[in-house]
């Protein structure tokens, strides 16, 4: 169903540092492409930020997405300050 509703399916690293094995082990299982964000790529995520409160991990999603703009990208969360 996810691969549906993009042409493919990224997170990052600082993302990956977060979550639980049980978690990882879904991600290998559909095959989502692990980005390493750079600090360069974060900064510009923070500036073009509109919630100043943004965990470095949700910083490196909006990073991604800048990075993926040429395909139909999409952001999928349950996290509240990166859903505002």
């Amino acid at each position: 169903m996810l691969r549906e509703l993009a042409n493919e399916l990224v997170t990052t690293d600082l993302v990956i540092e977060e979550l639980r094995d049980t978690s990882i082990a879904m991600l290998e299982e559909l095959q989502i492409d692990i980005l390493n964000i750079d600090e360069d790529e974060l900064k510009r995520a923070a500036r073009m930020a509109r919630n100043q409160r943004l965990s470095r991990a949700d910083l490196s999603l909006l990073a991604a997405i800048e990075l993926r703009r040429r395909g139909r990208t999409g952001l999928l969360s349950d996290d509240v300050e990166l859903i505002k």
